[in-house]
């Protein structure tokens, strides 16, 4: 039998788990450690961000944001390390 009213859409997933970043023309090493005190500092104030807000959609968009800023903070640190 043919349902007269169709299901509902699935509920929207916001996926957690960003790609990884590469980076094909990194900066110098002077710039990387620039850009990891500026990336650490911003990843302070998204964590405590973070903590303090109550779980939905902008929650969710925080904790994508950490995910990424750890992500390019590690893709830094592996180029200063391979450089050094």
């Amino acid at each position: 039998m043919k349902k007269i009213v169709p299901d509902p859409p699935p509920p929207f997933q916001l996926s957690l788990e960003p790609p990884a970043i590469i980076l094909p023309d990194p900066p110098c090493i002077d710039e990387c450690h620039a850009l990891l005190r500026e990336l650490l500092i911003t990843l302070d104030q998204t964590t405590t961000l973070f903590a303090n807000n109550p779980s939905g959609l902008l929650h969710d968009a925080m904790g994508v944001n950490i995910s990424l800023l750890c992500q390019m903070m590690t893709a830094l640190n592996t180029h200063v390390k391979t450089a050094a």
